[in-house]
């Protein structure tokens, strides 16, 4: 699980930012990733509206998205902060333009969660077992798909044996939603046993 929070892949954009590095240089760092980890999960942060962003910045940081497929992404819409350089520029992005262009990557990122969440129906991922869900009778866990505080989605653990936090299981995932997976204990890895 690598998070990079590349902001941004419209090189005007970057620059405006203070960022260093081109799209290209983003592009080509994720390649390198996902080469020496085939099975790395990737998440980003894309800010959008932030000064100066024109349409074509926009269009062209969604073809990338749509390009790339992260795993996981979160969006922000720039909020002018007090004492900051970007707080002073005066080509500042209307209200408006920052919700409609939030809309269309939550969009777009939606579509590409769900699609490989599909990709990962039958495979199989080792699984902490971190608490019990009274309200569906699942378990919740830590995995390398998902940050452990449940910011990109979660995976349901059902289990036909009981399960204590601390338990190492592998599932195999039965279910796939937008963000969230269903998976299915196959084989107890180990017990915690110091209870």
């Amino acid at each position: 699980y690598f998070d990079l929070p590349v902001q941004h892949f419209s090189d005007h954009v970057l620059r405006r930012m203070g960022r260093r590095g081109s799209k290209q240089d983003i592009i080509d760092l994720i390649n390198r990733f996902r080469s020496k980890v085939p099975n790395a999960i990737l998440r980003t942060t894309i800010m959008v509206g932030f000064p100066g962003e024109t349409e074509e910045d926009f269009q062209e940081c969604l073809k990338a998205i749509e390009e790339v497929r992260f795993d996981h992404l979160g969006c922000f819409m720039f909020c002018p902060e007090e004492g900051t350089p970007a707080y002073k520029f005066k080509d500042q992005v209307s209200e408006e333009d920052k919700v409609k262009r939030y809309n269309a990557i939550m969009k777009a990122q939606k579509k590409i969660s769900y699609q490989l969440n599909k990709e990962r129906i039958g495979k199989t991922y080792k699984c902490l077992i971190t608490s019990y869900n009274e309200d569906d009778f699942s378990y919740n866990c830590i995995s390398n798909l998902y940050a452990p505080d449940d910011i990109d989605g979660k995976m349901r653990i059902f289990s036909k044996v009981p399960l204590q936090k601390g338990d190492l299981v592998s599932a195999k995932v039965v279910n796939a939603m937008f963000y969230d997976l269903d998976a299915e204990v196959t084989e107890v890895l180990r017990r915690d046993d110091v209870r």
